[in-house]
């Protein structure tokens, strides 16, 4: 198996695999909110894999992951901003009132 993995590596490059492994994840759950036959066999079929231990899971599981867009990161940074003032604005009102 170790000769494989050192194959497959020096040939097809595992950072280009799991992109394209990533973004096949992706559009499958993309397409397939409408089709509950196909949603409950994809589920199952996760599931199944899951009893073993296979890095194709890892690649499933990541690009499952919410993705943060501009819009996430630019409500964030306000809602920090917010409490921070808020926080302050209470610290220095019973300081010196």
């Amino acid at each position: 198996m170790e000769d494989v993995n050192t194959t497959f590596d020096r040939e097809f490059g595992r950072a280009e695999y799991d992109t394209k492994i990533a973004r096949l994840v992706r559009n499958i759950r993309a397409t397939d909110h409408g089709d509950h036959d196909a949603v409950g066999a994809w589920k199952a079929a996760v599931g199944k894999m899951r009893e073993g231990d296979h890095y194709l899971l890892t690649m499933i599981d990541q690009a499952s992951a919410p993705e943060m867009s501009w819009g996430h990161i630019a409500r964030l940074a306000v809602m920090v901003l917010v409490g921070t003032g808020i926080m302050l604005g209470a610290i220095w009102f019973f300081m010196f009132r």
